[in-house]
C-alpha cells in the first residue's frame, strides 16, 4: 500500500515502512493472530522487540512465495502456534525451508490448512506433508485441497476433523489415502474424492465418525455407491 502512494520518492519508502513496522512490532505488543501477505520480503524477526511480539503467536496465515527467511526467523521465536494456514502458489523451484522449520518448531500445533492456489500436482509438497508427522500426536483438524502425495495421513491418528478434496476430478492419484485408519475421526468432508477411497476411509474409522459431507454434485452418486457397499 505504501508503494501505491503517489508523489513519494522511492528512497523514502523504506523509511516510512520502517516507521510503520515499529508502531506495531515492539516490546509493548504481543500478537496472537498474524497474517503474512503474498510476496512479503521484510525481515520481521530482525525488528527490535520482535521476540516479545511474536512469542505468544497462536495463529499464522502465510504464503509460499514470501521470503522463507521470515518463517525461519519466526520458527526461533514462535513455538506455540496452534493454527496454521499455508497457501501454496505455483513456482518452478519452490523453497519451503521456512515453513518446514516453522512446523517442526511447534509444540502444540492443532489445526492445519494447506491450500494450493493453482491447478496441478506439485510433487515437491511432499516435504511439507512429511514435516507434519512430527506433530502427529497434536493435530486434530486438517484441511487439504489436494490428494496426499505421501502417506503422512496414516500418522495423524488423532485427527477428529478432516476436509480433503481436489480441484480436478481427472489426473489425480489417491493411492496414499487408501487404507488409512483414523480411529478418532468425527467429521469427514470430501470433494472430488473417489468413492472407493471414501469407502476405505470410512470403513477404517471407528464409531466416532458422526458426520460425512460430500460437497460436489458428482459425489452424491459416490455416496449412493457407498450405501450399496
Amino acid at each position: 500500500m505504501i508503494k501505491s502512494i503517489e508523489n513519494i520518492d522511492e528512497s523514502k519508502i523504506s523509511i516510512i515502512r520502517n516507521e510503520i513496522m515499529n508502531l506495531f512490532i515492539n516490546r509493548s505488543t504481543n500478537f496472537i493472530v498474524f497474517s503474512i501477505p503474498e510476496h512479503f520480503d521484510y525481515q520481521l524477526h530482525h525488528i527490535s522487540g520482535a521476540e516479545h511480539c511474536f512469542s505468544g503467536l497462536k495463529s499464522l496465515d502465510s504464503y509460499s512465495n514470501i521470503n522463507q527467511n521470515i518463517l525461519i526467523g519466526l520458527s526461533r521465536i514462535s513455538k506455540s502456534i496452534k493454527e496454521l494456514m499455508f497457501n501454496i502458489g505455483f513456482c518452478n523451484n519452490p523453497d519451503y525451508s521456512g515453513i518446514i522449520k516453522l512446523i517442526k518448531a511447534q509444540k502444540i500445533l492443532n489445526e492445519v490448512c494447506i491450500i494450493h492456489c493453482y491447478l496441478g500436482r506439485n510433487e515437491s509438497c511432499n516435504i511439507i506433508e512429511e514435516s507434519l508427522i512430527k506433530n502427529a500426536d497434536n493435530i486434530q483438524y486438517l484441511i487439504i485441497d489436494r490428494e496426499p502425495i505421501t502417506k503422512f495421513l496414516s500418522y495423524l491418528i488423532n485427527l477428529t476433523n478432516l476436509t480433503i478434496g481436489s480441484q480436478d476430478w481427472n489426473d489425480t492419484n489417491w493411492n496414499n489415502l487408501y487404507g488409512v485408519s483414523l480411529p478418532f475421526l468425527k467429521v469427514l468432508t470430501a470433494d472430488y474424492v473417489p468413492s472407493n477411497i471414501l469407502a476405505s476411509l470410512i470403513e477404517n474409522t471407528k464409531e466416532n465418525l458422526t458426520e460425512i459431507s460430500i460437497l460436489y454434485i458428482q459425489k452424491y452418486r459416490a455416496m449412493n455407491e457407498l450405501k450399496e457397499h
